[in-house]
């Protein structure tokens, strides 16, 4: 084995020396060291490239992060993000806001926190499996559009918010985070809290007037009312004394709406109660269409505008009469008996 090592390097030492007598290079080693400098300094270049693309690569994803956590902090949604384990990982403002705790606060702690709680709909305690993060986590769905409560401690007033949850998966379907969004409702909550209110008051007050009310003429309160009113509690009052009264009544929400009961109703209509005001076709609008099918139709219409201002505006037909809301039931159902009659 030595032997033959001893071969290969006089060879190696023999192919050297004839290299140094054709080239009259003294340094053998200096025909590749070229090579190896332009490997060099390709390899440095190449690293410069790196270098650039990692700084501006990091410089973008800064300026995102930034916009990102501006967008975060100032929109008008709460937003509260919980890991896995239900616990709060990240939060903005307005999260703080709505549930009475700092970021600093809110950050750490899990759903099922005694410092606030949840309330249900009609106003019963919700129980920790039901909190948004804790049932998109338990059912793996997302919530959407759920009116819940909110009770924040030490904070006198409860809280109505619109609140929806969606989980966040990785490539594997592996829980990663739980996104919920929180819009406060309270004002909406409590104006419609008023509103029925108020209805009931004057449901009560209509009672009372129901017990006076003259007789009904012979002959009448027999006859079909098509009452067609966006707003739907006035509506259902309207009917309720009519109904009372012995007449039977068809709703509708809209011009449209009335238009397509009228029509599939043809021959069964007596009487077409309209509002002047309502969205999508109005009643002026739905009377002459419906006047195209039958006219003769009988119509009353009725606003709560002044009517000098509505036939102005609306250049209403000045042969359909106009009642002006709020009216006495008494003077509702006599001018129903004068066009019925």
């Amino acid at each position: 084995m030595s032997a033959i090592k001893e071969k290969f390097e006089k060879a190696a030492f023999n192919l050297i020396c004839n290299a140094i007598i054709k080239t009259g290079i003294r340094d053998p080693f200096a025909l590749i060291s070229p090579g190896l400098r332009q490997r060099e300094e390709e390899l440095q270049r190449t690293k410069r490239e790196l270098e650039t693309r990692v700084i501006d690569s990091s410089r973008k994803l800064l300026l995102s992060e930034i916009k990102y956590r501006s967008l975060f902090g100032n929109i008008h949604t709460a937003v509260v993000v919980h890991g896995p384990d239900s616990r709060i990982t990240m939060s903005n403002p307005m999260a703080g806001k709505l549930l009475g705790l700092s970021e600093k606060q809110l950050v750490g702690k899990s759903a099922m926190d005694a410092d606030w709680h949840f309330i249900r709909e009609d106003g019963s305690v919700m129980p920790p499996e039901e909190y948004p993060a804790n049932r998109t986590l338990l059912t793996g769905k997302p919530l959407r559009d759920a009116v819940i409560g909110i009770h924040r401690g030490s904070m006198k007033a409860d809280i109505w918010c619109l609140v929806n949850a969606a989980p966040v998966l990785d490539e594997h379907g592996v829980f990663q985070q739980v996104v919920v969004t929180f819009v406060d409702i309270t004002g909406r909550r409590n104006a419609e809290e008023e509103k029925l209110k108020l209805e009931e008051r004057l449901r009560h007050a209509l009672n009372r007037e129901y017990e006076e009310l003259p007789e009904i003429a012979p002959g009448g309160g027999a006859e079909t009312i098509l009452i067609a009113e966006n707003d739907a509690p006035s509506r259902r009052i309207n009917k309720d004394l009519l109904e009372k009264c012995g007449y039977s009544v068809i709703e509708a929400a809209n011009g449209s709406e009335a238009v397509n009961i009228f029509i599939e109703n043809t021959g069964r209509i007596d009487l077409l109660m309209l509002d002047v005001i309502m969205q999508g076709k109005n009643g002026k609008d739905a009377l002459e269409e419906i006047k195209k099918i039958c006219p003769d139709v009988k119509a009353l219409f009725f606003s709560g505008y002044e009517e000098d201002i509505i036939r102005r505006k609306m250049v209403l037909d000045s042969r359909v009469p106009l009642i002006r809301q709020p009216v006495k039931p008494a003077e509702l159902l006599s001018k129903i008996r004068e066009l019925l009659v």
